[in-house]
């Protein structure tokens, strides 16, 4: 397909992608650039260990999406019926069929019989009935799907009514919400390159195409694109965001501070049901915080910890939290790889932001760009295939 063939919209579409991918990139030069000098760098808010959650937690998270999921199935599953196709080979069979010559070369009838070739066609099956995911039951999936954000609502309120902490523990908070976006903002274009070039030398290397259930999916249904960008760039970064940074981390965090490690592992640190004394220390028979590799922190960390004190969050959770993100996805690909690294920098983010608006910022980014570049493809398939 060459510049000529293309159609106006084509052409629009093919220009507006080409600027944005300049702008990210001009971008991404520019932020490098001012974080390496130091005049432009993410600033750290962190104060205390988000260590709120506990594996109970991450225990009922897990049993209240298989409800949900269960009953958002069964509900529907009487209304949208697979489509049933067998693979068939058409192969194209000769046969004889008796014929009786009526006459010969002298004039006279003749009993003899000759033969005469017919062709028929016959459906010979090759394997069983398969089952193909219909427009209807991808629809669907969209619809399904959303039991995730309502999953991360009833986890919001049962960790707060079991702990007493406030929202923005968790990480729903409003208090810095333009320099979490612009946090967001410069994380994403400071990752999205690097990462998008460390994932085709990947492809190129490993020679693994990149597969996803929903590139699958728009290729037959191109019409759904909607509901895949519902569900890539709404649902996903929302959802994925709550379980692995809050409840991962936090969880991981509850573990490294924890005194009491049985405590930590199962039930998190209540903090803000043991604040006593004038100083606000955390107090409690095993709710205690061990800040031993805090810098600067002679004292147990208060709810309202001195913002001028220095708090360095540990690594590892974001590390951790970060290489389950990647294996979470481990069926698209190579891609898993890449998305380890993306989710060891969202878990860092988080940790130093101490909010979940900067991380799905980035990630609702990185996935609308995955969809629209993917949209392309779908209104272009010959000039992006070559």
């Amino acid at each position: 397909m060459t510049p000529v063939s293309l159609t106006p919209v084509q052409i629009l579409a093919s220009l507006a992608i080409a600027g944005l991918l300049l702008s990210i990139l001009v971008g991404s030069i520019v932020c490098w650039i001012l974080w390496l000098s130091g005049v432009r760098r993410i600033k750290s808010t962190a104060t205390e260990p988000q260590a709120t959650i506990g594996l109970l937690d991450v225990a009922m998270t897990i049993l209240v999406m298989f409800m949900l999921i269960s009953l958002a199935v069964t509900s529907w599953r009487t209304m949208v019926k697979p489509v049933e196709r067998e693979d068939i080979l058409v192969v194209r069979v000769s046969e004889q069929q008796p014929v009786t010559e009526m006459e010969t070369f002298d004039g006279t009838e003749a009993a003899s019989e000759s033969t005469k070739i017919t062709e028929s066609t016959e459906a010979i099956n090759l394997s069983p009935a398969k089952k193909e995911l219909t427009e209807k039951q991808f629809l669907f999936s969209g619809f399904a799907i959303t039991t995730q954000l309502i999953c991360v609502l009833l986890m919001t309120g049962f960790i707060c009514a079991r702990t007493g902490c406030s929202l923005k523990r968790l990480g729903w908070r409003s208090d810095q919400f333009l320099g979490d976006l612009l946090a967001g903002l410069q994380c994403f274009l400071m990752v999205t390159p690097p990462l998008f070039i460390f994932n085709i030398i990947l492809v190129q290397f490993t020679e693994i195409p990149y597969e996803h259930p929903i590139q699958k999916m728009l290729e037959q249904y191109p019409w759904l694109l909607g509901v895949a960008f519902w569900q890539a760039s709404i649902v996903a970064p929302i959802s994925e965001e709550f379980a692995f940074r809050t409840l991962l981390v936090g969880w991981f965090e509850s573990i490294h501070f924890g005194r009491n490690k049985f405590s930590a592992w199962m039930f998190g640190l209540q903090t803000s049901n043991h604040i006593t004394g004038p100083s606000n220390h955390i107090t409690g028979p095993h709710d205690h915080f061990d800040v031993s590799s805090s810098p600067g922190a002679d004292n147990p960390i208060s709810l309202h910890s001195d913002p001028s004190k220095s708090f360095v969050p540990p690594w590892w959770p974001a590390v951790l939290s970060g290489i389950l993100f990647g294996l979470a996805h481990f069926s698209y690909g190579v891609s898993w790889v890449n998305l380890i690294l993306f989710g060891i920098v969202l878990g860092r983010l988080y940790q130093i932001r101490q909010s979940l608006i900067p991380v799905i910022l980035v990630h609702m980014l990185f996935n609308s760009l995955s969809i629209v570049l993917f949209g392309l493809k779908l209104l272009m398939p010959n000039t992006m295939s070559q």
